[in-house]
């Protein structure tokens, strides 16, 4: 009889031991911290103006501009970085900006231009903005993904 209580209490401990751990959800980021994770390489530009062909500015972009990448800081700096390849050698590797979001992180500006975001993820970051020429309000949109 003891054999079969002590069995029965070493399965049940072995049952109990390897009950399924809940993982814990996981904590939502702020947009701020979603944008000072990462490095941001820019991997796409369309310019779009109502009834006409949007428009891929990105593909006409030299080579030494699509390896650039920006770092947004967490003290609001931002440093952009001229990457692997300059366009010209004797500008600095790096330069820095300011940058700040409006109070619900929609909005981000920098050096005094805002930008509208589209979408920020870990992985992607998209904003948008629009400028009014001869009437015509033409919209850029840049895509950013991270580094």
């Amino acid at each position: 009889m003891k054999k079969i209580l002590f069995t029965a209490l070493i399965l049940s401990s072995f049952f109990v031991g390897c009950k399924k751990k809940e993982d814990k959800p996981a904590t939502a980021q702020t947009k701020t911290q979603l944008l000072t994770a990462n490095n941001w390489v820019l991997t796409a530009i369309m310019s779009s103006t109502l009834g006409e062909t949007d428009k891929d500015l990105f593909r006409i972009l030299p080579n030494c501009i699509k390896d650039d990448f920006s770092k947004y800081n967490s003290n609001f700096t931002l440093i952009y970085d001229d990457g692997a390849t300059k366009c010209n050698p004797s500008d600095p590797q790096t330069t820095n900006d300011v940058w700040s979001f409006n109070s619900d992180e929609t909005i981000l500006t920098v050096s005094g231009d805002p930008k509208k975001i589209e979408t920020l993820n870990a992985t992607v970051l998209i904003f948008s903005y629009s400028d009014v020429n001869d009437g015509k309000t033409k919209t850029y949109t840049f895509t950013y993904s991270k580094k």
